[in-house]
């Protein structure tokens, strides 16, 4: 049976790891090189596994404990070994810790569900738009891209800005105004692309991972390239289906559309996609994205193979070290007689009977010695490498 299991010290190392490899994310996909055709599949990739490090903070088999004194042994020992009293308990940090992220993490949830069905309601008495227009654009929509779903288009004076909206309803959503046939081709194609693609669950997932993990400032870090990502991504997907002069009118409808967009109002929200943030070096991004994916260069391909591959052996490394607290003992608890000698897991083992955990030892004169370890030190003896035994 595998040893794996989970610590304070692999919740700690996973947070600092997601930090480092969301750093290393951020810091690749906004190298030039990478911003070409499929590379953006390997940018989602090391997303999942940004989110994955934090997901899964477990200590495997071949994990090796290094001993960190200072400043993180003394955080852990206020984490974990100083209890409080709190009416009949005594509680640890941690223990106030966790309460309070799980009670902020539920209440942002249920906001967040509370946001996503009243924008629902919002959307059933918005008008429906069914002219000719409509039909016929969307019809070729459905052509060009290959793919027919049923999708509902809405629209109203104060939708300042095209979005994608609904889970299992999927909306589009159009100011009301009158719209050239190709303008409105490209908004469709863009929106509908983001609604097949089921981008928009994506979006909620990583909002909701933001609601979990409140607290770590990479994860709003991670949200904020996930939609940038799924932007590109749908860019490539619509491009890719385009002429050169299709391509170049396309980019010239997301300017137009997003020179003045003005502010949604109500109907804006983190569950929906629109044609993207009117920020100058995102918008900018993603222009040279599309472009540079027109190119084929081998040398940009395995330049990005070379990155991601850095990047997963980092990941995996990742899990290969985990640092535990360390301790000094004071010198006068030091025995230094000749009858002093070392305890380690090849002498020592921790025996559970009768419910209880007890320090056997197994000393160098043949003596054997147990005393029952408190269930809050238990960790600290598993993280030195001593093993549980049954009696």
């Amino acid at each position: 049976m595998l040893n794996i299991k989970i610590s304070l010290s692999s919740v700690l190392m996973a947070v600092v790891c997601s930090g480092i490899l969301t750093g290393m994310l951020s810091w690749m996909r906004k190298k030039k090189v990478v911003v070409n055709g499929y590379g953006i599949f390997g940018i989602l990739l090391m997303f999942v596994l940004c989110i994955a490090r934090l997901l899964i903070p477990l200590d495997f088999p071949f994990t090796r404990a290094v001993s960190w004194k200072g400043v993180y042994a003394a955080l852990y020992d206020w984490l974990w070994f100083r209890r409080y009293p709190i009416g009949s308990w005594r509680v640890c940090m941690l223990d106030i810790a966790c309460l309070i992220w799980f009670a902020v993490a539920a209440v942002r949830l249920i906001l967040f569900l509370l946001e996503y069905r009243s924008m629902c309601r919002l959307h059933a008495q918005l008008c429906v738009r069914d002219d000719e227009q409509c039909r016929r654009i969307l019809q070729s929509v459905y052509e060009k891209t290959g793919k027919e779903r049923n999708v509902e288009i809405l629209h109203h004076p104060n939708i300042l800005m095209p979005k994608g909206a609904g889970l299992r309803k999927r909306r589009i959503l159009l100011q009301e105004r009158e719209y050239e046939d190709q303008e409105l081709f490209y908004i469709l194609m863009h929106e509908y692309t983001h609604l097949i693609h089921g981008d928009l669950n994506i979006k909620m997932a990583s909002v909701c991972f933001c609601c979990i993990f409140w607290w770590n400032p990479f994860a709003y870090m991670l949200d904020r390239e996930v939609e940038q990502c799924l932007e590109m991504r749908c860019d490539l997907s619509v491009t890719k289906l385009l002429s050169s002069r299709e391509t170049v009118e396309y980019l010239e409808t997301i300017i137009k559309i997003m020179k003045d967009p003005g502010d949604s109002g109500r109907f804006g929200g983190s569950n929906m996609l629109s044609l993207g943030k009117n920020v100058k070096s995102e918008i900018g991004e993603r222009f040279q994205f599309i472009l540079n994916s027109r190119k084929n260069n081998n040398r940009v391909t395995w330049y990005m193979f070379l990155m991601v591959s850095v990047f997963i052996l980092v990941w995996v490394l990742s899990y290969s070290i985990l640092p535990i607290a360390g301790y000094d003992p004071p010198e006068k608890e030091v025995a230094t007689d000749s009858d002093a000698y070392e305890v380690t897991p090849d002498n020592s083992y921790i025996v559970y009977k009768d419910g209880k955990y007890y320090f056997h030892i197994d000393s160098e004169t043949g003596e054997a010695m147990e005393n029952e370890i408190p269930l809050e030190t238990l960790e600290w003896y598993l993280e030195r490498g001593f093993k549980i035994r049954e009696d």
